[in-house]
């Protein structure tokens, strides 16, 4: 009379479905493109179209919020406050260099990064509020 006990036919079956499903996982895992937690990004990138391409890729890759994954700089903490609702604190200073959050995306600089400047010293949206 014959034993089960994981030997034979049905444990190497089991073994092979156990390593089959191992891989799937980590596949699909690896799949998975890195994103911000809970895309939180998408909602940035849409409402900012025609944010220079620095800027939206330090919102795809989630530096423009985040100085690491779990901790959120001084935009991401204002934007946290307003449930990830960007225009809110367009006209708030979140890294308190002394730009609003807008001027800073309208110049092509991190809004939570005070060492971000403009690549010149006269930035375009403060030349054209004179005009306005």
């Amino acid at each position: 009379m014959a034993t089960r006990g994981g030997s034979g036919r049905c444990g190497a079956r089991h073994r092979w479905i156990l390593l089959a499903l191992a891989l799937t996982t980590v596949g699909a895992v690896l799949a998975i493109e890195p994103s911000c937690p809970a895309k939180s990004n998408t909602n940035w990138l849409r409402h900012y179209p025609e944010a220079c391409e620095p800027l939206r890729a330090a919102a795809q890759d989630c530096t423009l919020c985040h100085d690491t994954i779990t901790d959120l700089n001084p935009y991401g903490l204002d934007l946290a406050d307003v449930a990830n609702q960007p225009w809110l604190i367009e006209h708030l200073d979140s890294d308190e260099d002394g730009r609003t959050n807008l001027e800073e995306i309208e110049d092509c600089t991190l809004p939570g990064d005070p060492t971000s400047v403009p690549a010149t010293s006269t930035t375009w949206s403060r030349l054209k509020a004179p005009w306005r």
